[in-house]
């Protein structure tokens, strides 16, 4: 998952691409749908609530692999079935930002975990590290600006009551029906207000943090355990993090070469972007009208979030770079 900065930024040009006014003016609940089902993984990741179990994060891996045409199918049925009409646009907006999280993770994923590996075990804290520079990157190319201006926390993160219970709507029902669960909906609050929490403790402007958290990792032997949470403040690339060179890179499932750098799958991932949305929107016009949201369904063809397929093979292809 290209990290909170890049998912914003690629939600912002799509607003100003579209220029829709009712997604113009929820443009906080959309960036925050931009960010899809990554917000399930801070749940608890608090220090009050820590110890206690949740299974958000496992259902939010789940998400990233598959049932994602199930998850759309979903959200539209309970768009469909809202009585209010403020929390049904605020549904729309957040998951029409939800399809934008699905078309760049599904065209950029393959290329990081190319770089990073199967983003299970050490490869995890590999992947947050690539991610964390690569907002750096991108947010130095796409605005000039650096974290120091830019608080993603006063942006995006921080949200009302009216958003949480516009996105739970859409979550809860999604989540209940596809795993067969019975969440209730205060989780999706929780997990909401936990991941502001950590973007807050991990946000570091001044560069106070990122050495102090290396230090940590370290001494525990888990390189980037902590630090590749942290978006660095002053852009550096040592590693070609968005691959401008152009050098080749497998599809981690299927072998495929490609030469296509991170711009190259950005641009991809926005043309699917606004391929999916109208016909998003069409579906959630008229309800009930299953022959709108198949043509939907249809483009997003179960793409998942992690490989761009339907399929959920092993991972295989890597040309692994050492972030420690």
């Amino acid at each position: 998952m290209p990290n909170i900065i890049t998912h914003t930024l690629f939600a912002d040009e799509v607003l100003e691409i579209l220029k829709i006014d009712s997604l113009d003016e929820r443009k906080q609940i959309f960036e925050i749908g931009s960010n899809g089902p990554d917000i399930l993984f801070f749940h608890h990741m608090n220090p009050k609530d820590f110890y206690k179990k949740s299974r958000l994060p496992k259902l939010g891996s789940r998400l990233h692999s598959g049932n994602v045409n199930d998850f759309y199918s979903s959200a539209i049925n309970s768009i469909w079935n809202e009585k209010d009409p403020e929390i049904k646009e605020d549904m729309i907006a957040y998951t029409a930002g939800h399809l934008c999280h699905w078309a760049l993770d599904s065209s950029a994923h393959p290329l990081i975990y190319n770089r990073t590996g199967n983003c299970k075990g050490m490869s995890v804290n590999a992947h947050h590290r690539y991610e964390s520079i690569l907002d750096s990157l991108m947010l130095k190319l796409k605005k000039n600006e650096t974290i120091e201006s830019f608080d993603i926390t006063k942006k995006v993160t921080d949200s009302p009551l009216w958003m949480k219970r516009a996105i739970a709507r859409v979550y809860i029902p999604a989540l209940n029906s596809i795993f067969d669960d019975n969440l209730p909906a205060h989780v999706i609050a929780e997990t909401l207000d936990d991941w502001n929490f950590m973007q807050k403790l991990f946000r570091d402007p001044h560069n106070k943090k990122i050495p102090a958290a290396q230090m940590v990792d370290k001494l525990i032997g888990r390189p980037n355990q902590l630090a590749g949470y942290a978006v660095p403040n002053i852009p550096e690339d040592n590693y070609d993090i968005m691959n401008l060179k152009h050098e080749l890179w497998r599809n981690p499932q299927t072998g495929q070469k490609s030469y296509e750098s991170f711009l190259d799958l950005y641009d991809s991932a926005m043309k699917k972007a606004l391929t999916a949305i109208p016909l998003f929107l069409k579906a959630c016009a008229k309800p009930k009208d299953e022959l709108a949201k198949k043509d939907l369904l249809d483009f997003v063809d179960n793409r998942n979030y992690c490989m761009g397929t339907s399929e959920n093979k092993d991972l295989k292809y890597f040309d692994l770079i050492d972030l420690s």
